[in-house]
């Protein structure tokens, strides 16, 4: 479990108080997958927009990743096509955060072994560490990059092109 910079998760609070879980949870995993998008390992990443299962994969880091936002519990639940999926994957992973109270636990667990059944999300959950520095920093920088306005901004579509234009130039400046 990881938490983001200040200045992150003041966005991500505000951005919680004023979207519903479910538009909420859009933004997360288009952010999520921008920077995974910058690790090394993830940059053939494929975002599976919509209903895919997984949410996100590397072919070549053979890496699956479900992506889950929750405001009521720590407790995740994959369906069933998620469970039949991930397994395909060598590394399958779930990055979720929890936005009931600033600062947002941030988890980078690891799937790999795990039953079919209700995850719980908690200090003791068995996460990639390495993975959760990165996102940690990345996160943190893209999030501030973006800004609160243009995540905020009533059209998903022109939130997440925001997300997607701020990781580029994130990218360059690297």
């Amino acid at each position: 479990m990881m938490y983001l910079s200040n200045t992150a998760n003041h966005i991500l609070d505000s951005l919680a108080r004023q979207l519903d879980e479910q538009e909420m949870g859009y933004r997360f995993q288009s952010l999520v997958v921008e920077a995974l998008r910058l690790h090394p390992d993830y940059a053939d990443l494929y975002d599976n927009k919509g209903a895919g299962q997984p949410d996100c994969y590397s072919n070549r880091a053979r890496a699956g990743f479900e992506i889950k936002c929750r405001r009521d519990s720590t407790r995740i639940t994959l369906d069933e096509n998620s469970w039949k999926a991930l397994p395909t994957y060598e590394f399958p992973k779930l990055v979720a955060i929890h936005t009931s109270k600033a600062p947002f636990p941030i988890w980078a667990a690891e799937l790999k072994g795990q039953a079919p059944a209700p995850i719980s999300l908690s200090s003791t959950t068995r996460v990639d560490a390495q993975l959760e520095e990165h996102l940690r920093v990345h996160l943190s920088a893209l999030i501030e990059a973006v800004g609160y306005a243009r995540l905020a901004c009533s059209k998903r579509s022109d939130a997440i092109e925001m997300v997607e234009v701020c990781s580029r130039s994130l990218t360059r400046s690297a």
